[in-house]
């Protein structure tokens, strides 16, 4: 009984030990890296570019958010009315696209879309007596500066400018 078991029990080792080594050394290494490891392991990898940019802190350009902002502000009954241009000092490594030919609006943040929302974000959630101080204006300042670069992936915004900033009020009755 035991002699017709050894060759069974030696062809179980032989196929197990086949099976590792193909598997190991001959059919390309181990598992394969997903797209979505692939994509985790770039996005910490430019958060740790992005953490070094920020302490580095290397001066780049001011680039103009655009268009105005009309943002409604936080006071009761939605009566105040902020308008402001918005231009943001980058790191010098922040992604910007050259302006089209024959464009007059310059050049333009590659995540401009979402800087843009986070701005109205900040300056929606204070009142018109909050921004109506230089206080108040460099405290959304500094709130927007920490928002963009918390919940962007590329940018890395060193100053926020206001060019233009006017705020507006409806009488209440």
């Amino acid at each position: 009984m035991i002699k017709k078991l050894i060759p069974v029990v030696l062809g179980l080792v032989l196929a197990g030990v086949g099976f590792f080594v193909y598997t190991t050394f001959l059919s390309g290494g181990g598992p394969k890296e997903t797209p979505v490891q692939a994509q985790a392991k770039a996005v910490k990898a430019d958060a740790t570019a992005k953490k070094k940019r920020m302490k580095e802190a290397l001066e780049g350009p001011v680039v103009s958010l655009g268009d105005s902002f009309v943002v409604n502000l936080s006071d009761p009954g939605g009566l105040a009315f902020a308008k402001a241009d918005v231009s943001l000092r980058v790191d010098a490594t922040t992604p910007i696209e050259a302006a089209a030919e024959g464009s007059d609006t310059g050049p333009k943040l590659e995540e401009q879309t979402e800087i843009r929302d986070i701005v109205i974000d900040v300056l929606n959630s204070h009142s018109a007596s909050e921004l109506s101080t230089a206080e108040g204006r460099e405290q959304a300042k500094q709130e927007i500066i920490k928002a963009i670069n918390e919940k962007t992936r590329l940018t890395v915004v060193l100053e926020v400018f206001f060019p233009s900033f006017a705020i507006q009020q409806q009488p209440t009755t």
